[in-house]
């Protein structure tokens, strides 16, 4: 992930890795009514809007405690702290690759950027989304990505509340089953790159 100076030089325009299994071109404000059948889990994947799902998952990477910032975290110790309710967040770097293990709840379906940027305006989003690429896989299985245009976000960071145009390649992966799995992502725009490897043990006890 890379980072520049905006509203706040420490935290805005960082550019880390995720993933969506929500069509591009798909209303997301609508897929929980999709149908009759749709599963609770399946409908907590597709809640969030673009807007909704930025915010918080800049909210999460930009709070986290000293010293247990999950994008600099090189192994997955802190891959549990502060996970917001609904959804499991994954991180990517400041550049350069890294490999964590983690243990997820099964019930809850996985999210965050391949690549992505928060700036202060709609071009700077524009000219990153031009030159932005990505790939995720689970299991060997490659995921489609969400392509996010510039959205206006508002997020908490440790300093407080701080305001952004948010965009990136992102990915939403349903509940996992039990058991081992491997999320990898990759990410880039321009010279920057940012990839991780996620070793995931599945279980009903994973916040435990």
């Amino acid at each position: 992930m890379r980072r520049c100076s905006l509203f706040l030089p420490a935290l805005l325009a960082l550019v880390m890795t995720g993933c969506s299994t929500q069509p591009p071109g798909e209303d997301e404000s609508t897929a929980e009514t999709s149908t009759s059948t749709t599963t609770e889990s399946s409908s907590r994947n597709q809640l969030m809007t673009d807007t909704d799902l930025q915010s918080r998952w800049w909210s999460w990477a930009g709070s986290a405690p000293r010293g247990q910032d999950p994008v600099r975290d090189t192994t997955g110790r802190f891959c549990a702290v502060n996970q917001p309710e609904r959804v499991w967040f994954v991180a990517g770097t400041y550049g350069g690759t890294v490999r964590r293990s983690c243990r997820v709840p099964a019930e809850l379906p996985l999210a965050g950027p391949v690549v992505n940027r928060v700036t202060d305006t709609a071009a700077a989003c524009e000219d990153f989304l031009a030159e932005a690429e990505g790939t995720a896989s689970v299991d060997g299985t490659e995921v489609t990505l969400r392509r996010i245009e510039p959205t206006s976000i508002t997020y908490e960071t440790g300093s407080g509340a701080a305001r952004g145009i948010g965009c990136g390649l992102w990915l939403r992966v349903p509940p996992l089953s039990p058991g081992k799995h491997t999320l990898t992502l990759r990410g880039s725009s321009g010279e920057f790159s940012t990839g991780a490897r996620y070793e995931l043990t599945v279980t009903p006890n994973a916040r435990n």
